[in-house]
């Protein structure tokens, strides 16, 4: 017999079963990481419609399926939405790695909800006129501390003495800390990096603020959240043992500036079609570079990542996999 279970959750993935049923990858409140499959959840009349999305909060009720990890959805309502992340493709990108981390790392179906309240509230801070940058560093530090996998960053991790705050400290990602002027001999074997003193501060800061509304990063130099974000997805990677590849593309998207064609008399404006409409710049290089024109005038290429995933899907797959994690 399948047990009836109901549940708050956050939309991690979607992944096709049909043409108009889909699988739903949750981080639930106490129910952790879960699958669902949602029959019939893309039709015009469907109950389901709206009613989940990704990084939305949603009630779930679904039927838990005693022998096989894919559970069947029989009720879902909206919860939370987070209209902002559909407006600001920083913030996406960076909820975008945050939910690929989730899925890689966690066991399927153990509840977590110290972690969960950290996702939940880290997502409603996402899409606020400060930087995504120090907001992303600031959830990896408590996805860390939630896993029990949190840098030691008071005092160094030989010797257990006080760090001369007058001198920049070495942080060695294989022994998950800093190391304090007698200790720090040579190499240690792994990776480290240096932090100057107010480096080390900020870290400290971040680390110990417990919401992110509480994170304060007016002031903080790029060149300094550049490091932290540097040193943090290297204890990432070497001691969840995963590539997160996710993370390089979202910090990559995060610290992308687009570049704007500079105006001058002499420029002659080059008219440029996009979508029917008829656009001019000064100089159609600079928007071919940024991918929106590809080869003078032509429009975009047909394998634009978007357009591939409104393709309807053509065969149904029911061997999917809920712990292969996004590629």
């Amino acid at each position: 017999m399948s047990n009836l279970v109901r549940d708050t959750a956050i939309a991690l993935r979607f992944a096709p079963h049909s043409n108009s049923s889909r699988f739903v990858v949750w981080f639930g409140r106490e129910q952790g990481r879960f699958v669902t499959l949602i029959r019939g959840a893309q039709r015009p009349k469907s109950f389901f419609l709206g009613q989940c999305d990704l990084f939305a909060t949603s009630d779930i009720v679904f039927y838990r399926h005693p022998r096989h990890p894919v559970h069947l959805a029989r009720e879902c309502a909206l919860v939370r939405a987070r209209p902002v992340l559909r407006r600001d493709w920083r913030a996406a990108a960076a909820a975008s790695y945050a939910s690929d981390l989730l899925q890689r790392s966690l066991p399927r179906e153990e509840p977590h909800p110290r972690l969960y309240n950290v996702v939940s509230d880290w997502l409603d801070t996402l899409g606020s006129p400060r930087p995504v940058e120090p907001d992303l560093c600031w959830f990896e530090l408590a996805y860390l501390a939630a896993e029990g996998l949190a840098p030691r960053l008071q005092g160094c991790v030989a010797c257990g003495a006080a760090l001369d705050a007058g001198r920049p400290a070495r942080f060695v990602t294989g022994r998950g800390g800093f190391l304090c002027g007698r200790c720090d001999t040579g190499p240690a074997g792994s990776r480290t990096f240096r932090l100057g003193p107010a480096d080390l501060a900020v870290l400290r800061s971040w680390q110990a603020a417990e919401r992110p509304r509480r994170l304060d990063a007016s002031g903080v130099p790029p060149e300094t959240v550049r490091r932290i974000a540097d040193l943090l997805g290297d204890f990432l990677r070497h001691h969840l043992n995963l590539p997160l590849p996710s993370r390089d593309l979202a910090f990559e998207i995060i610290r992308f500036r687009p570049r704007r064609a500079a105006l001058s008399p002499n420029a002659g404006a080059t008219k440029i079609a996009m979508g029917g409409r008829v656009a001019e710049s000064a100089d159609a290089q600079d928007l071919g570079s940024c991918g929106v024109i590809r080869g003078g005038s032509s429009p975009p290429s047909p394998t634009n990542p978007v357009a591939e995933n409104m393709r309807p899907t053509e065969t149904a797959d029911d061997r999917y996999d809920p712990d292969q994690p996004v590629a």
